[in-house]
Order: C-alpha cells, then sequence, then structure tokens
C-alpha cells in the first residue's frame, strides 16, 4: 500500500506560535449533516504500576456525524475560541438508529497482528481491543483498507505513530507510570496551561462536560464538547472557552499525540488518527 494515499497533517512549525489569546470567532451552524469518516488506532503501553499489564490496541471507526459516550449525536453549531474549537451536542441512542458504512475494514503495522473491523446489522462498528506482546514503535506506520459498500466506496489510509508525550503537573509523583491525575481547580478567569515534553509534540486535547452548554436542558444527554490542537507547547485552556463551563463542576480532559492522515472516498472525508498513550486529567472548575 502506497503512503500517498493519505495526506498528512502531522507537521510542526517552527516559527509560528501557539495562539493563546481568547479571540472568539461566530457561532458556526451546519448546513447539513456532515458525510465524514473517523478511523482510530490507538496503542496503549502497559503501565508499571499494573501487575501483569499487557501492550494493548483499541481500533474504532464511524461514519456521519459527531459521537457522544458511543451514541450518534447531533451538534447545534461551532465556535472557534484559540486553538479551540467548541460544540454543544445531544445523543441519541445508537443502536435504534442506522448507520453508514465502508464494509470490512482492515489494520496492518509492524508487530500488530491484523485487526479487521465488521459492521453490525445497524451499520455501527464496534471498537475492537486487542493484547499484543508489542507494539508498533513511534514512527511506525499503521496502514488501513476498506473493502467499501454501497454507502461509502473503497479507501486507504496510512499514518504514523507519534512519539508519546509526557504530562508534567507541579507535584505530581508519576514514577509508577500512572497517566490518571487530579489538576486541582481550573478558574474560569484565568488561562489554563499544561505543560508536556516533548515541548515540539502535536497535542490534542478533548473535554467533555456533560449537561454544560446554552442548548442543555436535560442534563443526562447533552455535553459541551471543546477540542482544542497545538502544534506545539505551550498547551494553554484560554478563558473564554473556560468561561462556558459551570463553576463547582468537575471535567476531565484528555491529551495526547496525535498524527492525523486524510482520503475522499466518494462523498465522504475520511479521517485516520493514530493516537500515542492518552493521559487523563481531572479538574474542578472555579
Amino acid at each position: 500500500m502506497a503512503a500517498a494515499c493519505g495526506n498528512s497533517t502531522d507537521e510542526t512549525p517552527s516559527s509560528s506560535p501557539t495562539t493563546t489569546e481568547n479571540d472568539e470567532r461566530p457561532l458556526r451552524m451546519p448546513a447539513a449533516p456532515p458525510k465524514t469518516g473517523a478511523i482510530t488506532v490507538y496503542r496503549e503501553e502497559p503501565r508499571p504500576s499494573v501487575p501483569d499489564a499487557v501492550p494493548m490496541i483499541t481500533a474504532s471507526a464511524r461514519f456521519g456525524g459527531p459521537t457522544l459516550h458511543g451514541n450518534a449525536a447531533e451538534c447545534t453549531g461551532e465556535r472557534a475560541i484559540g486553538a479551540c474549537m467548541i460544540r454543544e451536542c445531544r445523543w441519541t441512542t445508537q443502536n435504534s438508529a442506522s448507520s453508514k458504512h465502508a464494509g470490512t475494514i482492515r489494520f496492518v503495522s509492524p508487530n500488530l497482528r491484523p485487526i479487521t473491523l465488521q459492521p453490525n446489522e445497524h451499520g455501527w462498528y464496534p471498537a475492537s481491543l486487542v493484547q499484543h506482546d508489542l507494539l508498533p514503535a513511534p514512527g511506525a506506520v499503521v496502514e488501513v483498507s476498506a473493502e467499501g459498500s454501497s454507502d461509502v466506496p473503497a479507501f486507504e489510509l496510512v499514518a504514523a505513530f507519534t512519539r508519546d508525550i509526557r504530562v508534567l503537573l507541579p507535584g505530581q509523583e508519576q514514577e509508577d507510570g500512572a497517566r490518571t491525575l487530579f489538576g486541582g481547580a481550573a478558574h474560569r478567569d484565568l488561562d489554563l496551561e499544561i505543560p508536556i515534553e516533548p515541548a515540539e509534540s502535536r497535542v490534542e486535547v478533548s473535554l467533555t462536560a456533560t449537561g454544560a452548554g446554552d442548548a442543555c436542558q436535560d442534563k443526562g444527554e447533552c455535553a459541551l464538547l471543546m477540542t482544542c490542537v497545538y502544534p506545539r507547547a505551550p498547551v494553554i485552556l484560554p478563558t473564554a472557552a473556560l468561561a462556558m463551563l459551570a463553576p463547582d463542576q468537575r471535567v476531565n480532559i484528555a491529551l495526547a499525540a496525535v498524527n492525523r492522515t486524510h482520503t475522499k472516498a466518494g462523498e465522504y472525508d475520511v479521517e485516520l488518527a493514530a493516537i500515542g498513550a492518552r493521559w487523563s486529567i481531572d479538574f474542578l472548575v472555579q
């Protein structure tokens, strides 16, 4: 499979700094449901603190709009603040709705036993969690091919795994390899900086605040989704974005180094994300 079949976006600018100001752009309402595909492969190194832990690979795929908690979601719009994109979404029951699919999807990479995803009767792809003795090393490529269907034509994509990042919160002991941390208070009137290394890593940050947002009425069925992309350090969540969260709300922030590539399959824009070790940080909004 040729690497040219996907266009990599994992390029680190060397001169332009990350935008940290609280510049806010108007809410954009989507004219129609997006025709997109999202393919994800995630490598999880074993943690030294967990006895008998083994390396894991998770592969998933979906076609259509965004998801929340594994369910299809309807989003009211998008608002860009600094490096972050914010959406207010309400989810539906996945099993009661059908989804478009691209037939059988296969994943191949060095040190990785081939992984196959099959759509179920509703067109959804159950995620595949596979144990491995070894994992693809940073820089190794993962090749993805879909056989295609009447919904989505066949396609191929290639992406390389990035180096894992390390989160350096003050006062946090990380000798046991733990990647779930408590970050203390996140103040709604202050930018929130999260130190990471290596500094040149392309980092994506995602935050899901259930029940937050102006469109939320039934707190258990909607959420505020925040996704931020930083070509390199520093990783800073802007005040204007944090101000959308409720005081005394506990939120979780996930960080990882991600490499994304894209291709076109008929009317669908398909994306492959190769994700390294993820960090999870709990914050209390004040």
